[in-house]
């Protein structure tokens, strides 16, 4: 197979398998069947059920230059991530969570953790209420009798990481997210040779690649080196989904049925709304995704129909799962998640009432329409200045009686600091994300961010969908509620793992903006300079 064709075919068929997998685990342990015996032969047809829905995908326009530079940067990652894999004696909270219902699932095929009595005291230790058998991550279920640990989060993680547990025990388990960021880092390098042009992919991959909070997670059993990975997959097949409709010229109607197009928009809402495996907060990119669901209806566009089916198909799945097997853990979010769902509940609303009056005639004013681009630009643009400069007239807070306000006191209190758990600083949050990349990066992202959108709503407006336009709204918009609310807890209150969308997507928007740069620089005005661009080309 050509490389046009396997690199994104090996992007997405990673995804969509740790998108099954997931459920097949899910399904599995909860009937205390995860062992080996049945979870290999599981994962092995699982391999070939993803390789079979990605066939024959549109091919990224590539020379092998770029593609064998994007594979060596993507092993280079790995390599350097798996080698440099955490060594913690004792597994510490979000890690730990993962590392242990994936050391449980491995050894018992249940993935909540069982306690002998007699191991912990006895029965009579467990039986006073002073005595706890529950800690951070780790949720004390079950009784005195019969004392049970749920670990915190959802169940993908733990599946997947089972299989190295098997492999090699804890390095085995340790040296996973690496491969799974990696193969993050591909599927980011083949949306961006998609979307700008074949060199700036390996290029993007990298400096994402280089962000330590990419490789801080890459380093030990975080959940978000796979959610990156299904997301990012979620993207490029949105992206090749629309640029093929484009590409055929297809029009509503059954004779124009295209089997590739079908099975790219089911794959990409299996992965957008099946990352709730994974991360449960993927809620806020499946409803992101509304928007552009009901523009396609609009536009009576083809591939609407199979792509609300895959969304809401898996994230129905992923939040059955959830609700049996983290229930625990969902109460503890409840202020979060509770907001987020009513959140869904209005935008489908929206875009319903939306799609209802666009198919019965109701069209804005023209004056409006031929100046809704310059005043979503103008938007954009301010959305980002208040984001940025939000510490100059708020501070925020959470409710003080939050478990994790109650931890954050605990530290206060030991290292002599002044005693406020309420405290987020979450209005900091573009200071953090320019931490990693640095101011002028932010600024031109900005500036791309609010031309693209420009250019889409006058594209749009013309009925026309840009390829990018359904990857670009659920990032941006992903980002900016992240931004807005990041959410942190105690052990990281800069926030870096929540970054993990926000970071990549600065990453494309100024890789464009270097793009646009050298198609513009004269090499005879800047040879050397001139050289160095058009090699980029």
């Amino acid at each position: 197979m050509r490389t046009s064709r396997l690199l994104p075919s090996l992007s997405l068929g990673a995804a969509l398998w740790v998108v099954l997998v997931s459920a097949a685990g899910a399904l599995l342990s909860g009937l205390g069947w995860w062992t080996p015996y049945a979870a290999w032969p599981v994962a092995v047809v699982l391999i070939g059920v993803s390789w079979w829905c990605v066939r024959g995908i549109p091919a990224v326009r590539s020379s092998t230059g770029p593609a064998a530079a994007l594979l060596v940067v993507v092993a280079a990652f790995t390599v350097w991530a798996g080698a440099t894999h955490s060594e913690q004696v004792f597994v510490r909270r979000d890690a730990a969570s993962n590392f242990q219902a994936a050391v449980s699932l491995a050894q018992t095929g249940h993935r909540v953790v069982s306690i002998h009595p007699a191991d912990v005291g006895g029965q009579a230790v467990l039986g006073d209420d002073a005595i706890t058998w529950g800690s951070p991550a780790f949720y004390a279920v079950g009784s005195s009798e019969s004392p049970l640990v749920q670990p915190q989060f959802v169940i993908g993680p733990a599946v997947v990481y089972s299989f190295g547990w098997w492999l090699a025990g804890g390095v085995g388990a340790m040296v996973l997210p690496a491969l799974a960021m990696g193969l993050s880092l591909l599927a980011l390098g083949v949306l961006v040779m998609r979307v700008v042009r074949p060199w700036w992919g390996p290029v993007a991959a990298g400096l994402t690649g280089l962000l330590f909070p990419v490789l801080h997670t890459a380093r030990a059993t975080y959940s978000e080196p796979l959610a990156l990975l299904t997301l990012a997959g979620g993207f490029l097949a949105l992206t090749l989904m629309v640029g093929r409709e484009r590409a055929k010229g297809a029009a509503p109607g059954a004779g124009n049925r295209d089997e590739s197009l079908v099975r790219l928009a089911l794959v990409a809402g299996v992965l957008v709304g099946g990352t709730g495996f994974v991360r449960v907060d993927a809620l806020r990119e499946a409803v992101l995704l509304l928007p552009v669901l009901a523009l396609g209806a609009g536009l009576r566009r083809l591939w609407v129909r199979p792509l609300a089916i895959g969304l809401g198909a898996s994230l129905t799945a992923a939040a059955i799962a959830a609700l049996v097997l983290s229930y625990r853990y969902l109460g503890d979010i409840a202020r979060s998640l509770v907001p987020l769902v009513v959140l869904a509940l209005l935008v489908s609303a929206v875009c319903w009432g939306a799609v209802v009056l666009w198919r019965r005639g109701r069209r804005l004013p023209e004056r409006v329409v031929a100046r809704l681009p310059n005043a979503v630009a103008a938007v954009t643009v301010l959305v980002g200045v208040y984001l940025a400069g939000r510490p100059l007239w708020q501070v925020t807070r959470q409710d003080p009686n939050d478990p994790g306000a109650l931890y954050v006191v605990g530290m206060q209190r030991r290292s002599g600091l002044t005693v406020d758990g309420g405290r987020t600083y979450a209005e900091d949050t573009v200071h953090w994300l320019s931490w990693y990349v640095g101011p002028i990066a932010l600024v031109v992202a900005l500036v791309v961010l609010a031309a693209a959108l420009r250019h889409a709503v006058g594209r749009v407006s013309a009925g026309e969908v840009p390829a990018w336009l359904p990857a670009l709204v659920v990032a941006s918009g992903s980002a900016v509620l992240t931004l807005l609310r990041p959410g942190i807890t105690p052990d990281h209150p800069w926030a870096d793992r929540r970054l993990l969308v926000a970071l990549p997507l600065v990453v494309v928007l100024d890789m464009v903006a270097a793009a646009w740069l050298a198609a513009r620089v004269r090499p005879q005005a800047r040879p050397w300079l001139g050289k160095v661009l058009a090699g980029l080309l």
